[in-house]
């Protein structure tokens, strides 16, 4: 195998890795990566009511996009599980396209003294399921 048959072998190779790292975006949902998630309840005694946290990482197509995360639905099981809805808007400016690794972190009332888990969802995927969620008291 000469070098030059050899370089266009890895080129199409790592085509193909990026390729396959990008499909996880959706149309309505430009994340292609998502992992490090955590929750917990802040339950403390004192005056504030209990409140859920959570954090975790996103890679982004660029960097600039604006996370906005809200409270979805609660189910109905017994610990529940608690929706998250994870917004990202594109930067209104161009951007070097680079990818790009953002932390996210929100906090919101907790609406249960302890869940089960917590989903969180981009679009129409979710993209994260936090299966252990710590209450500290």
């Amino acid at each position: 195998m000469t070098n030059k048959f050899r370089f266009i072998v890895a080129l199409c190779l790592s085509c193909a890795v990026l390729g396959s790292a990008t499909q996880a975006q959706t149309e309505d949902c430009p994340v292609i990566e998502s992992t490090a998630w955590i929750a917990w309840v802040n339950a403390m005694p004192g005056p504030q009511p209990p409140t859920l946290h959570i954090s975790g990482k996103l890679m982004l197509p660029t960097p600039g996009y604006r996370i906005v995360v809200s409270t979805g639905p609660l189910d109905r099981k017994n610990p529940p599980t608690q929706r998250l809805f994870l917004a990202a808007t594109p930067p209104d400016n161009p951007v070097l396209m680079a990818l790009s690794t953002v932390e996210v972190s929100a906090q919101m009332p907790a609406l249960s003294n302890r869940y089960g888990s917590v989903v969180i969802i981009c679009g129409e995927t979710a993209i994260a399921e936090i299966n252990e969620v710590e209450v500290v008291q």
